[in-house]
């Protein structure tokens, strides 16, 4: 496997878990599973998990990462 491909692989497992995943948190809440108050505590939570594995985060993906969460938040809240 090249390096692009395994880029390409990389990119498309990370857009479709994202995409399931969001997908479920919407189905929950819709359900009345999760209260919106819960959904959100969900991506705070990811959040700290992104935290708390950071470590040094030489290439800042775990900032972004939580920027990316943070940036879904003010999304869901507009």
């Amino acid at each position: 496997m090249t390096y692009e491909s395994a880029r390409l692989m990389s990119e498309a497992i990370t857009i479709s878990s994202t995409a399931i995943l969001s997908s479920l948190i919407d189905t929950l809440v819709e359900k009345g599973v999760l209260t919106v108050d819960e959904e959100k505590e969900v991506y705070l939570s990811a959040m700290d998990k992104i935290s708390e594995v950071a470590g040094d985060d030489e290439e800042g993906t775990h900032e972004l990462a939580r920027e990316l969460i943070e940036q879904q938040l003010a999304d869901r809240e507009a």
